[in-house]
């Protein structure tokens, strides 16, 4: 009985990923070929290198989504680049503000007199 749970259990698991894929539709070729250029483009801002096209991490997957919507709805190559740089340097700047506040809020906790 366990080893059956444990079966199941594992199929399962390894069959996940492959629903976490998104399936994208385009009107025409142009609309495809220009999203599989541009994601070969955009760096991942996770990974050392590669593009958003070979990883697989959220955040990339989440550009990849917004490159799609951005293509979609009819954004020139250079809208959807500018879109990516600016939310990527926002994301940079509330990441490091953040990371300030954690540290000034741990040293906070340190000093406190409970």
């Amino acid at each position: 009985m366990l080893k059956k749970l444990i079966f199941i259990f594992s199929v399962c698991s390894l069959s996940v990923p492959a629903f976490d894929q998104m399936i994208y539709e385009f009107d025409d070729t142009l609309q495809e070929k220009r999203f599989y250029s541009l994601i070969s483009e955009i760096r991942c801002p996770k990974c050392t290198s590669g593009s958003i096209a070979s990883s697989d991490v959220p955040v990339s997957r989440d550009l990849k989504n917004k490159v799609y919507e951005l293509i979609i709805s009819g954004s020139s190559d250079q809208e959807i680049k500018a879109y990516v740089s600016k939310g990527l340097v926002i994301s940079q700047i509330i990441d490091r503000h953040l990371q300030e506040l954690i540290i000034f809020c741990g040293l906070g906790r340190s000093f406190s007199l409970h």
